[in-house]
């Protein structure tokens, strides 16, 4: 579970939902599919069918690594290291989320449960789209400035996110363990390096769909946050689960493909 420090009013961003955005058409990229909740509690899904995998996310790199200001990527001093340790490598492409900073504190939205019997939802949650300016410089709250792109705690999964760091991956071993060991940090450094450029304005990363999750009502400290997962009914669901609204649940789901992503705590999102 999740539970708030400090007080939110209604309406108050508590929570992003962190890790790797599949749109509908991509849905075969992901791990375990076509079973792709299968050993995995932290999918979610948008209106617009675009699931969110935050399993490889976790609680983020608690402070054990540092991402590079994105406003010194190729300056002198900036390495453009990025650390990999706190990530769950479900497949390759998480690699793509070191480049991000995993310490934003709100990106635990993926930990919220469902209400229990009698109990009732205080978040609901609310889709963005988030693409920075081209210049790097801002041009009010629709193009933020392009060095925020690392604070965004998800990457829309892209077919480019294949190539990313490829053009920089020489073969250069020459059988010397000290050669090797060079080879492998450099080129680990400039798959580093091109997967911070995928951020950018332009780049594969770049623009970005994603939840967050919003207060529906004032929360005290130390309350645990609780969202209605709005399961389909005519799904298999876990028998820990009781519908907050049935007949919402029924009319959510009347149009919509008999798709059903369940394990806790997190579920198929109805919007």
């Amino acid at each position: 579970g999740l539970f708030l420090q400090g007080e939110a009013l209604p309406g108050t961003l508590v929570a992003v939902l962190p890790g790797l955005t599949y749109s509908r058409t991509q849905y075969s990229r992901m791990p375990n599919y076509p079973r792709i909740d299968t050993d995995n509690p932290y999918l979610s899904r948008r209106h617009d069918m675009d699931i969110i995998d935050s399993k490889p996310w976790g609680h983020g790199d608690n402070g054990r690594s540092r991402v590079g200001d994105l406003r010194r990527l190729g300056k002198s001093g900036d390495s453009g290291g990025c650390s990999t340790e706190w990530l769950t490598m479900t497949c390759p492409d998480v690699s793509v989320l070191a480049a991000l900073d995993g310490r934003q504190p709100l990106a635990l939205g993926h930990f919220v449960n469902h209400p229990g019997p009698g109990g009732s939802p205080n978040v609901v949650e609310a889709p963005f789209e988030w693409e920075p300016d081209g210049g790097g410089g801002g041009s009010g709250a629709a193009a933020p400035p392009a060095w925020l792109r690392a604070y965004v705690p998800c990457v829309q999964w892209s077919d480019r996110l294949n190539s990313v760091g490829d053009d920089d991956n020489d073969d250069n071993e020459d059988g010397h363990g000290s050669s090797s060991a060079a080879a492998s940090a450099a080129a680990a450094a400039a798959a580093a390096m091109a997967a911070r450029r995928a951020l950018l304005p332009g780049g594969a990363c770049c623009r970005v769909r994603g939840l967050v999750l919003l207060a529906t009502r004032t929360i005290r400290d130390g309350e645990e946050l609780l969202q209605d997962y709005r399961l389909n009914p005519r799904g298999p669901v876990p028998s820990w689960y009781v519908p907050v609204d049935a007949d919402a649940d029924a009319r959510r789901w009347a149009m919509l493909p008999l798709i059903n992503i369940m394990a806790p705590p997190r579920a198929a999102v109805g919007k």
